[in-house]
Formats: structure tokens, sequence, C-alpha cells
């Protein structure tokens, strides 16, 4: 994680050198946006895998429900922030402050314990065959894996928000919050997800929130004509979206051993990255033949689709219980839900 904030600021550097320039090279732009990525792709299974070694088992629902709400927090924060600084300074002022903010993320890094790896003496092949057999060959892991790509290859409309703004003739401020009526629910749902902690039966919770998020896209597109309710299903989707997180991402900490949570995270970052621009080709293809609201209902109803058939068939997720644990002993909520 420290080496990964350490490339991250280097290249915030970079950029911010970069914007100073008369004539900036749009390669070198491209360039350090990939590298970009590529640190935040080996910072991310690192920060998620350490979870469960610092808060423990049993907390690890409330711990991913409050990860949650920090993605979603910078989510709708940082695009605002990020275009104050940019109309109060300048594109290099806000490359220097994203530098200077990496400082707090290093310093913070020194209140985590320091955590070794068990010795595993095995080629960089070896490990990689063996994260892929731990997440994709197991039945359970791969089947929440499949649902959020259904959910998200068929139900992400985020391609054709420019397209839905232009019809509905809202413009640039109209798009923006298409785009972030999704975040906005989001946060909501994850300010309020304290409960999730007394659900048991994580494979139907599961299946339930994303069929909320699959309905949700799909009443968007039809009542697209109403910018005040294709903004509040917008939402809606937004918190399903992420309850549904939550229950994914403990299920798959629990089920994963320790020595393979990195890996297994990793994996599931492909998932995470890949999806939603896998959906967006498929939005924007559909948009292309039948129009910008005729794409958001299509997919909604493919997601409901291919969740029930994951349902029908992927019966070791749907009848997955998570095991009981002292907070769910507590009451009898942990065992009717």
């Amino acid at each position: 994680m420290a080496w990964s904030q350490s490339a991250a600021m280097l290249i915030s550097v970079l950029l911010f050198l970069l914007a100073l320039s008369d004539d900036p090279s749009l390669w070198m732009i491209y360039a350090l946006t990939a590298l970009g990525a590529s640190a935040d792709t080996l910072d991310r299974p690192a920060r998620t895998a350490i979870i469960p070694s610092l808060v423990g088992t049993e907390k690890i629902p409330a711990a991913m429900a409050l990860r949650q709400l920090t993605f979603q927090l910078s989510n709708v924060a940082g695009p605002a922030f990020g275009g104050l600084a940019i109309a109060s300074f300048s594109i290099a002022a806000v490359y220097a402050i994203d530098a200077a903010t990496f400082v707090a993320s290093l310093a913070s890094l020194w209140a985590v314990p320091r955590m070794l790896p068990a010795s595993e003496r095995k080629s960089a092949r070896g490990l990689v065959r063996e994260g892929l057999k731990a997440s994709i060959g197991r039945p359970l892991i791969r089947s929440v894996f499949m649902v959020d790509l259904v959910a998200m290859v068929f139900g992400m409309p985020r391609a054709v928000f420019p397209a839905l703004a232009e019809s509905l003739g809202i413009g640039a401020r109209g798009a923006g919050l298409l785009y972030a009526a999704p975040s906005v629910g989001a946060l909501f749902g994850a300010l309020f997800s304290g409960w999730v902690d007394r659900i048991r039966r994580y494979g139907r919770a599961i299946f339930f929130v994303v069929a909320i998020w699959g309905g949700a896209i799909t009443f968007a597109g039809i009542f697209a004509f109403s910018l005040p309710l294709l903004l509040l299903f917008l939402a809606v989707a937004g918190a399903a979206d992420v309850l549904s997180a939550v229950f994914r991402g403990t299920l798959v900490q629990e089920a994963t051993p320790d020595h393979l949570r990195g890996r297994v995270t990793a994996v599931n970052m492909l998932v995470f990255a890949g999806g939603p621009r896998a959906g967006d080709v498929e939005a924007g293809l559909v948009a292309a033949a039948i129009g910008a609201r005729g794409s958001i209902v299509v997919g909604g109803v493919l997601c409901l689709a291919g969740l029930g058939l994951l349902a029908l068939f992927e019966t070791e997720l749907r009848d997955f219980v998570r095991p009981r644990t002292r907070t769910t002993a507590r009451g009898d909520a942990g065992d009717d839900a």
C-alpha cells in the first residue's frame, strides 16, 4: 500500500509539471493515467485483504459498509471539489493539491500494524494460478463474481447519460445530475447499512438487492421522461448497489483463506473494473439501435433475466448462510433474517 500510494503521489506530481507546460503531450497524459490506474490496481487488493486482520471476522460487514461509505463519499465530494478547485485556481493547482493529500495517506499507514505474509515457495505463475483456482475455481466465489458481472454488464447505463440528457434538453448540468444520482443513493445506502450484520442468509440477500438494482434501472428507463422520477430510480439503484457490494465483499472476505485474500481480491478487481466498461459497450450499442431510454430499459430487463438464471442454477450461492458470530448470536434477528 505504501509503495502504491507513493507511486500515485509521484504521478500527480508529474501531472502537475505537465499541466504547467504550454503544450502538454497527449501521449504523456495517457501514459500517466495508465500508470495511475496500475498503482490503484496494486493498492486496492492489499487495502481490502487487510480488513479481516484489522477488525476480526465478526466486524467484517461493518468494515465493508464503512469502506463503501468512504468510497461513495469520495465519489460525490471528489468531483465537486475538483470542479470548484479548477474554477478557482487552475488544473495544475488541482494536481498539486492531489499530490499533497498523499502525504496524509502515507502518514496514516504508520498506524497500521506490520503484517507479513506466510512464506510461500512458489513461482509467480504458481501464485497466480493458485489465486485463480481459489476464486474462479470455487463455485461460491465464482457465483458472486458472475452476479456482479450480470448487474454491471446489463444494468449499467452510464454510457448513455449524455445522450439521454440531450434528448431531455437538460444539458451538461442535467447530465451531471444523472451521473451523481447513483452515488448519492449509494451514499445514503451506506449510511443506513448498519443492519447488514444481522443478516445471515447472504445468498438470498445478494440476489434480492441486485434484483432491486435491476428493477430500479428498468423503471428509470420507463420513467425517463420525468427528470425527478429518473433521478429517484437511479438513486434507489445506487443504494441497492452499495448494499450488494457490502454483502458480496463480506462473503468473499470470509470465504477466502487469509493467505489468498489479496489474490482473490485482485481477480475481483478485474470484475469490478471490467464489468462497467463492458456495460458501457452494451448500453452504447443498444442505444444506437433503439435510443437511450430503450437501452436503459433493455439493460434492466436483461439484468433481471440473467439474475433469475443465476438464482436458478447457482444453488450454492442462493442457499449460502453466513456462519453464526457473536454479533448475530446476541439476538434472534440474525436467525430470522
